[in-house]
């Protein structure tokens, strides 16, 4: 049983961002400044943000996510119990510490854990739909 494998990873953007909001909510540095700007053709600014970052990154982790769904395995459904648990986190923090994380890049963040579970519960139940034969 390969447990690194089986691990959500949408967990490291959880642990990520609780680290980077308690550390701005406790030291009061701003983790959540702009960091990148890029000029745009018009001459207007686009700001990049940490938030933005955990975002992108949570979005090529969630298709990572969806690509290990697609592979019927016996850790499938601890796979679905460990992601379902990162959902619950998510919502139990966002519930718990409104202040560190009412913010909407958690939110998005939160929404992908979400995503993940239903996608790969749904995956997971097409997969085996299409093995089992009948006849």
């Amino acid at each position: 049983m390969n447990l690194a494998r089986s691990f959500p990873l949408l967990g490291i953007t959880l642990v990520l961002y609780t680290l980077f909001a308690f550390a701005e909510f406790y030291s009061g540095t701003p983790w959540f400044e702009s960091y990148v700007v890029l000029p745009l053709p018009d001459g207007a600014a686009m700001a990049f943000t940490l938030e933005d970052g955990l975002v992108l990154f949570g979005l090529v982790l969630l298709f990572i996510e969806l690509v290990k769904a697609t592979n019927a395995s016996n850790i499938s459904i601890f796979e679905h119990i460990m992601s379902t648990f990162v959902l619950i986190v998510f919502l139990g923090e966002l519930l718990i510490f409104p202040h560190q994380m009412g913010r909407a890049p958690f939110i998005f963040l939160t929404m992908m854990a979400l995503v993940d579970v239903i996608a790969g519960i749904t995956i997971s139940i097409t997969a085996a739909r299409k093995d089992l034969t009948i006849g």
